[in-house]
């Protein structure tokens, strides 16, 4: 089989996929609702990201959140400081 044969089939089935949804649209008028909730979904003004950017944090925090439970240990004991960071380790006065 050419190249050249494979080119004309691969069109063949895309076109045969065209003949298919606009019988289909003809039918059933679904491709409006699909370009009116894709436009819903995807708006065109730039202030829509603000709104965008705050979902996308909320996931974050909310899948974060999730994971850290499985590891939480609660305690009320004081647990000193064994880090490196001068400015955290305890004075000459006891504690912070």
């Amino acid at each position: 089989m050419s190249a050249s044969h494979k080119r004309v089939r691969g069109r063949d089935t895309v076109a045969r996929g065209e003949r298919v949804a606009v019988a289909l649209d003809a039918r059933l008028p679904l491709m409006e609702l699909g370009k009116g909730g894709l436009r819903k979904a995807f708006p065109d003004h730039w202030s829509f990201l603000l709104g965008e950017l705050a979902l996308y944090s909320f996931l974050v925090l909310v899948l974060t959140g999730v994971y850290l439970t499985f590891f939480f240990e609660p305690g009320v004991d004081e647990l000193p400081y064994t880090g490196r960071y001068q400015q955290l380790q305890p004075g000459p006065f006891g504690t912070l």
